[in-house]
């Protein structure tokens, strides 16, 4: 009798623990398993969301924290106004019952089914001496992915360098370093049309020439003439093949910077530009007049652009480049810049490399930030000390965790990230690609999903390029997919709901789907020199 209590207490302590670990796990809860739940945040720093669900919006936790960190960016001087339309939005969204300062809570009545717990004595005393086993479910996010590759353009740049998707304008980035031209492409939505059925009209040739005898009868009757048999000449008719071109499923724009231009002013300094990154720039604090600006950069020097929509084609004038905003990123020589990213508060981060590949000279990079504003600040030294070829940067979806990936050590490394001050601390090796995928492998371009997963392009993968998908809590490759293309260099969530993938190799664009899973939010560069201050040490200033 004791043996039936002891086990029925440990199946029923069990079931206890497994609703309460399941509450506070902080993942999103689907439509039949809703909960009651507290937000909060403290000054908007490590804001924490627990079982967030709404019946009318069903957010899940990365929204509720991109909403935060859309207030985050609003809080000026720890406070934000209300009236202020960003605010206003996302109080309408998050719907909060109470804001007292920097303090916001929301409560949810719904409620949670209870789980019950069913024994029969029955069934413990006929199996009295049987080991319990405990029921295990395993995480379906770590199930592995498989996804449908297409080519979408081919040989859409010379020299691929990198990509960014910019879900406020709905267009991608694309960097062409070696190639000299920054392309904005757009996918076109496939036309819908309706085709009338169409009513034809048969005479037969008998009936034809029955009538035109008839006819001549009658005429030459009517003259008291004899009717004539005539041969006619057979008609010669030539076919006019004609081809309408469908139009292409998508729309590229090409921006260039003339080096006439760039050395306008010191023609003796002129030299050819590397076209290394290109970001969209949300204009927050409204500092120009035109929409669809940029950030591109010719060598190290970073200026404004602006997309004409009207336009195929764009070469920057005279007057564009020298009454822009500009900035020098003041590299050492020999160096190029690399990919930009983007972290969740809408600053810009840039690294650099070396180019020549010494056998025992190893020359470690250099980081950079523009934070909210045209003026660059030097951070990330952390990252300086283990990087000698930036590939590519993401951030988890609490924004407290950095992820970053090096060509020269070929490891993927996770640091611990203060979004405030825009710099990481305590770095740790998540893999080496030489060692756990294959030899010759290179890790690339970066991003994350909405479960903390890590996508990153892998080149040289024994022959192909692959996308593959890694947990870095623990350390272990989840999904491999396999690319024809050998060369990825990144990789980027997309779409209005970013289900599904862009991926640039050196030298063609490729789209994959079908992963079943979504990305996370990556902002453009939030253009907006009050935030500046707040965050950044001015004394890092270059």
């Amino acid at each position: 009798m004791k043996s039936i209590i002891c086990r029925l207490t440990i199946v029923i302590l069990a079931c206890i623990v497994g609703v309460y670990s399941n509450a506070v796990r902080g993942r999103p809860i689907s439509k039949e398993n809703k909960s009651s739940v507290l937000i909060n945040g403290n000054g908007w720093k490590n804001a924490k969301v627990d079982r967030f669900a709404d019946t009318k919006q069903n957010l899940s936790d990365e929204q509720v924290r991109k909403y935060l960190a859309m207030l985050e960016n609003q809080n000026q001087k720890n406070s934000f106004e209300k009236e202020d339309i960003v605010v206003s939005q996302a109080l309408e969204v998050l719907d909060p019952i109470r804001i007292s300062g920097n303090f916001l809570t929301k409560q949810l009545t719904t409620t949670e089914p209870q789980t019950t717990v069913q024994a029969t004595t029955e069934a413990l005393t006929t199996q009295p001496d049987e080991t319990t086993q405990e029921a295990t479910t395993e995480n379906p996010n770590n199930s592995p992915k498989t996804g449908d590759v297409e080519m979408l353009v081919e040989d859409i740049v010379y020299s691929g360098n990198m990509i960014h998707w910019s879900a406020r304008e709905q267009y991608l980035a694309i960097s062409d370093i070696w190639g000299q031209k920054y392309l904005r492409f757009e996918e076109i939505p496939p036309a819908t049309t309706t085709v009338a059925p169409a009513t034809t009209i048969a005479i037969t040739e008998a009936a034809t020439e029955a009538a035109s005898d008839d006819v001549t009868t009658e005429v030459a009757a009517e003259r008291d003439v004899d009717v004539a048999t005539t041969t006619e000449a057979p008609l010669t008719t030539t076919e006019i093949l004609t081809t309408t071109l469908e139009p292409l499923p998508y729309d590229i724009k090409t921006f260039e910077v003339s080096k006439d231009v760039v050395f306008l002013i010191q023609p003796q300094l002129k030299t050819e530009g590397t076209y290394p990154l290109m970001i969209p720039v949300d204009d927050y604090g409204q500092l120009t007049e035109d929409e669809s600006d940029f950030i591109l950069a010719f060598g190290d020097l970073l200026h404004i652009g602006h997309w004409d929509l009207e336009s195929s084609y764009m070469n920057m004038s005279n007057v564009e480049w020298h009454n822009t905003a500009r900035a020098n990123m003041d590299i050492d020589q020999f160096h190029v810049p690399s990919p930009a990213w983007v972290d969740p508060a809408g600053k810009m981060f840039i690294g650099s490399r070396d180019l020549r590949k010494f056998e025992k000279v190893v020359t470690n990079s250099k980081f950079v930030t523009l934070p909210n504003s045209f003026e660059l600040y030097s951070t990330l030294d952390v990252l300086s000390k283990i990087s000698c070829e930036p590939n590519g940067m993401a951030w988890s979806p609490d924004n407290s965790t950095l992820y970053f990936s090096d060509g020269h050590t070929r490891d993927i490394t996770k640091c611990m990230y203060d979004m405030d001050v825009a710099d990481a601390s305590n770095c740790s090796t998540i893999l080496n690609v030489k060692d756990d995928i294959f030899e010759t492998a290179v890790p690339q371009g970066i991003a994350t999903d909405e479960n903390n997963h890590i996508w990153v392009a892998v080149a040289e993968n024994d022959g192909k390029g692959a996308i593959i998908e890694i947990d870095p809590e623990s350390n272990k490759i989840i999904s491999t997919i396999d690319l024809e293309d050998p060369n990825p260099v990144d990789v980027v969530f997309a779409g209005e709901d970013l289900d599904f993938m862009y991926v640039l190799s050196k030298e063609s664009l490729y789209k994959m789907t079908g992963l079943g899973v979504s990305g996370m939010h990556v902002p453009d560069f939030v253009w907006n020199p009050d935030e500046k201050k707040r965050s950044i040490r001015l004394d890092k200033q270059l």
